[in-house]
């Protein structure tokens, strides 16, 4: 009977790889009017063949609650928590933005009992960085640059087809940040077996994202490419020669601030004007109000709206944010956790980010520049409970679940 099964369950395995790689191409799109299933198709692929696994491989037996698997209670714990809620909250945000939260839990069951073995993260990081290279390369295609033309209005062309055919420089560079990280871990932590024309594809996508975001108009992504790429790279010299790590650390901090201070968005009159200064600003009133138990997610989303225009110029009011003020967020997942369930879901969002970085014995520094990017960008923007949640169930799968190497190792229990 198990040697009938055998090629079937294998198609199977291979088949939720492909639903993976799905998810992955997916999670570069957002806002963008595409077909439905394409959106879904992958995330249904998944969850569909990983249900069928669960059951055929019957990996209820044997179960065992581990600190790597056990972290994924955290997952529900976090959705549990905007229910428990639900009777003391109104009706009009609540089913909106609970559904942001609904891959914790899809994704803590896939944690809890594991992926099929045909997963290895050095082949999901190739996926990810096929992906950005190619549909980088197809926006810069469509937008050519022409001597004529002036950089920064050229740069303006490339981010207004980025916004209206791929995503907004958050969720981008998001993802490129993540396929650089990649790049490092194929090139210095797992290359063996790999021929040297892998590696040198590897590198050269790998810059090619760091060119991408060196073009790109958000200065988040920009500058947290630039620190990945100072820090990773002086780890790994000063594992071969101390000198060479501290000379290259120097240097990449002074040349990363120069460039951090001629960005196009980095001056002083944006930050002066900085819109999310504002939103935090106005959303630290309601905090100081309720700062235990906040409000509930649709009571939060209500009293914020009602005070986000708060410190806004009246004119930017009324062109930019007046039509879409009812489903504006703080733009920070630390304060929007203050403002929803107060300190419980502040600890409840830290012990996410900081659980993979303690737990995972085998690419410790994987888990952590991981979970500090999804961190960092939490300073910026909505990240578990906004259109981020995805990726960040995706990247802590990557991190406690996925087997590390091609050797077919596993995380340690």
């Amino acid at each position: 009977m198990k040697t009938m099964l055998h090629t079937p369950l294998r198609f199977l395995n291979l088949l939720n790889c492909v639903g993976m790689i799905w998810i992955l191409l997916t999670m570069m799109f957002h806002f963008v009017e595409l077909p439905r299933w394409f959106m879904y198709g992958g995330l249904g692929l998944f969850f569909a063949t990983w249900l069928v696994e669960f059951v055929c491989e019957k990996r209820w037996q044997g179960f065992k609650l581990r600190w790597q698997n056990g972290y994924f209670l955290l997952f529900f714990a976090f959705f549990l928590l905007a229910v428990l809620y639900r009777p003391w909250d109104t009706d009009t945000h609540f089913e909106r933005l609970l559904g942001y939260r609904y891959p914790l839990l899809g994704f803590g069951l896939v944690g809890l009992f594991g992926l099929n073995s045909y997963y290895r993260l050095r082949w999901l990081f190739i996926a990810m960085l096929v992906i950005a290279v190619g549909i980088g390369a197809w926006i810069l295609i469509h937008v050519p640059y022409h001597s004529d033309i002036p950089f920064y209005a050229w740069q303006e062309q490339f981010a207004a087809y980025r916004v209206a055919h791929v995503n907004a420089h958050m969720g981008f560079n998001f993802y490129l940040n993540v396929a650089l990280v990649g790049t490092w871990f194929i090139l210095f932590r797992d290359r063996i077996g790999l021929p040297w024309w892998a590696l040198v594809l590897v590198a050269l996508s790998g810059l090619f994202c760091l060119g991408l975001l060196l073009i790109s108009e958000g200065r988040t992504g920009f500058m947290m490419g630039m620190l990945l790429t100072t820090l990773l790279l002086t780890i790994e010299l000063f594992r071969w020669r101390k000198w060479l790590g501290i000379a290259l650390m120097a240097a990449g901090l002074a040349g990363a601030g120069w460039m951090v201070t001629h960005h196009s968005r980095v001056n002083e009159h944006n930050l002066q004007t900085e819109l999310r200064f504002l939103y935090w600003r106005s959303a630290f009133e309601l905090i100081r109000e309720r700062p235990i138990l906040g409000y509930g997610i649709s009571r939060a989303q209500e009293e914020f709206s009602e005070v986000s225009m708060k410190y806004v110029e009246e004119e930017w009011r009324r062109a930019q944010w007046e039509p879409y003020r009812q489903r504006l967020d703080t733009h920070n997942q630390y304060i929007q956790c203050l403002l929803e369930t107060g300190i419980i879901g502040l600890l409840l969002l830290l012990a996410m980010y900081i659980g993979p970085m303690i737990l995972d014995d085998n690419h410790r520094l994987l888990s952590i520049t991981l979970m500090g990017i999804c961190a960092l960008q939490s300073v910026f923007d909505m990240f578990v409970t906004g259109q981020f949640c995805t990726m960040f169930c995706v990247l802590t799968l990557f991190c406690l679940v996925v087997p590390h190497a091609s050797r077919g190792e596993t995380p340690a229990a």
